[in-house]
């Protein structure tokens, strides 16, 4: 049977594992009523450690997990391994279908969970009305009007849902520069307000 790289990985050196080793005397020695400062001085290991050590005795690895479980990476592993035996040679394209095939029959199931579907849309109103001929006096050079002629007068309404019916406070985001307090007037709370100036 071949040892995948996590497997290699978790090989450790003869200095590692005397810091390991060094690390479990100092902390045995605490709980036999060593002081910690004092624990860390007679076995040569930092302080800090030994006291996340203490906290946290099984330390897992930082980052996210892998994409496939551990028992699917070894058969993966031992059909590669199987296949060079065999005489069968993979290059990575074929390896990459096998390992995509595996992957897709692990996520058949993610659209059975509707907890993991999200939909995130995007909406725009216009608030001015603009209109290529209006009725106003006869020989007036100006017209007042809402719209000041830069910009259109945006509000975009940005949804979020699950599958499940899980609604998120949607975002209403206002044309211009400056926040105002009243448009969150009787939104009860239910969504969140920001501007854009572009």
């Amino acid at each position: 049977m071949a040892l995948t790289s996590k497997a290699v990985a978790r090989l450790k050196t003869a200095a590692q594992v005397s810091k390991e080793l060094m690390l479990e005397a100092a902390i045995l020695a605490t709980k036999d009523g060593l002081s910690q400062h004092a624990a860390a001085k007679q076995f040569g290991v930092p302080r800090s450690t030994m006291r996340d050590r203490m906290v946290n005795p099984e330390p897992k690895a930082k980052g996210s997990p892998a994409k496939l479980p551990v028992w699917a990476e070894k058969e993966l592993v031992d059909m590669l391994v199987s296949c060079a035996d065999m005489g069968v040679l993979l290059n990575r394209f074929h390896s990459l279908q096998v390992i995509s095939e595996m992957a897709a029959e692990l996520d058949q199931g993610f659209l059975e969970r509707p907890g993991q579907v999200w939909n995130l849309d995007e909406t725009a109103f216009d608030t001015v009305r603009l209109c290529d001929r209006i009725i106003a006096r006869k020989g007036v050079r100006q017209i007042a009007s809402q719209y000041d002629g830069i910009e259109k007068k945006l509000v975009t309404i940005l949804p979020c849902g699950n599958a499940a019916g899980l609604q998120l406070r949607f975002m209403a985001l206002f044309s211009g520069k400056l926040h105002v307090q009243s448009r969150l007037d009787d939104t009860h709370n239910l969504c969140y307000q920001a501007v854009n100036a572009s």
